[in-house]
């Protein structure tokens, strides 16, 4: 992958209806892989129907993460959640669906619980 792109938190924020959509395109494509897999697995055994979403939901999450990363440079991790490098090398803006804007950071070494909202961090990134 590619160094990702540096972001103020006022640009991932005007990126993020963007990321949001892609988000969305993809979880509908889940959604109608689970209906198709649900179909089949009345003509296949269970345990295959089972393989076949599960290799599908995979592909799927993993070209949603090449995308994100490609398209907006930003880290994708797990799953639907990104973080968005800023200026400090040591410190990532964090989103996961279902948050209206970016308003969490952590530091790099830190995981997703340990995400602080950006107001609760002492000289935490402004927005710009």
């Amino acid at each position: 992958m590619a160094h990702p792109r540096i972001y103020t938190v006022e640009e991932a924020n005007r990126v993020l209806p963007r990321v949001i959509a892609l988000t969305e395109a993809t979880m509908t494509d889940m959604a109608r892989s689970q209906t198709y897999w649900t179909i089949e697995a009345a003509h296949l055994d269970e345990y295959n129907a089972e393989i076949g979403q599960a290799e599908e939901h995979d592909m799927i999450k993993a070209a949603w993460a090449q995308e994100v990363a490609g398209d907006f440079g930003v880290v994708p991790k797990g799953f639907f959640t990104v973080d968005f490098a800023t200026e400090d090398p040591d410190v990532f803006l964090c989103w996961t669906y279902g948050e209206p804007r970016v308003s969490y950071q952590h530091m790099a070494w830190e995981s997703f619980s340990h995400r602080r909202p950006l107001e609760d961090v002492p000289d935490g990134l402004d927005e710009e």
